[in-house]
């Protein structure tokens, strides 16, 4: 009996840290600046609406501000979960030379809690895998 007893709180342990884990999992909410490029500086406020993530430019700085960047624009949306700390969503891109602008595909991945990359999808006839040069971000507290 204390055998059965105890093979159940072992059980109901592991299978606790297990959930834990699933759950404590880092979120991509929050505040992200932006470092190690041309737009440094630069602060996305990301944010779930319904079952996907939306991010708000809450300060452009650098390249954002050439590029007619203003505050308010959602620069991330329709993010959605794709795996452990993945999410796949869409990034604004504008054009310098014109008023014209596009969404493009990226793979965000969250390294830990504080650190998160984007890496832009280049599709083929076939399939889409990230390829290109990552813009890095940094998780910060609210001021």
């Amino acid at each position: 009996m204390m055998k059965k007893i105890v093979l159940s709180i072992t059980l109901f342990l592991c299978m606790m840290v297990y959930a834990g884990g699933a759950f404590c999992s880092p979120s991509i909410e929050g505040k992200w600046e932006r470092y190690g490029d041309g737009a440094a500086g630069s602060i996305v406020h990301v944010e779930k609406v319904g079952d996907k993530w939306l991010g708000t430019l809450l300060k452009p700085t650098g390249d954002l501000e050439k590029y007619r960047f203003k505050t308010g624009e959602i620069v991330w949306k329709d993010l959605q979960k794709v795996g452990n700390q993945k999410y796949r969503g869409t990034v604004l891109r504008k054009r310098i030379d014109s008023y014209q602008f596009t969404y493009e595909e990226f793979l965000f991945e969250l390294f830990d809690e504080n650190n998160l990359r984007l890496v832009p999808f280049v599709a083929t006839p076939t399939y889409s895998q990230p390829e290109g040069t990552p813009r890095t971000f940094k998780r910060i507290e609210d001021k």
